[in-house]
């Protein structure tokens, strides 16, 4: 099923450009709402940004070594009918690392813009998909990916000393 599902996704190209800007256009979201988390957290306190930029990027640095150790392959990889594969890249596939990315920004950007946070959390689903339909990553990748940037997002929050809303 699921291979009969990547092919035709590859086969339209159409599809496939507008999963592929649907990607990104959630990468360059992210990238806003992290700007503004570590600009309020820099306007709040120096130190506060200190640690708000030592939890994302801890987290990053452990999710990217994870990457490499498990090496696992992507779905374009496995797949023979992919004339010009998605990316240039081998391996690297568990956890998604642009999943982890989305949701643990979202997350952590929670007590200080919460209905931002939940937007991106949706944003992040249509990456999500898009990633899969794409056939960048298997659906436990991005599901690895959301869950861990989710959970070290909430460890996150706590460690830095930010309340809820």
């Amino acid at each position: 099923m699921e291979h009969k599902i990547l092919k035709k996704v590859n086969s339209d190209k159409r599809l496939s450009l507008a999963l592929v800007i649907v990607s990104h256009g959630v990468v360059i979201a992210s990238a806003f709402v992290y700007s503004f988390f570590l600009y309020r957290c820099f306007a709040l306190s120096k130190i506060l940004f200190i640690k708000a930029v030592a939890v994302t990027a801890i987290p990053f640095l452990l999710v990217s070594v994870m990457r490499c150790l498990i090496n696992a392959k992507r779905p374009y990889e496995l797949y023979d009918f992919y004339d010009v594969p998605p990316k240039n890249k081998r391996g690297h596939s568990f956890p998604g690392r642009h999943a982890f990315s989305a949701f643990l920004i979202a997350t952590v950007a929670f007590p200080l813009v919460p209905w931002v946070s939940v937007a991106l959390g949706g944003l992040g689903i249509l990456l999500c998909i898009a990633r899969v339909l794409l056939g960048v990553h298997f659906v436990r990748d991005v599901v690895a990916g959301a869950l861990i940037g989710i959970a070290s997002g909430v460890i996150g929050i706590f460690s830095i000393g930010l309340n809820f809303v």
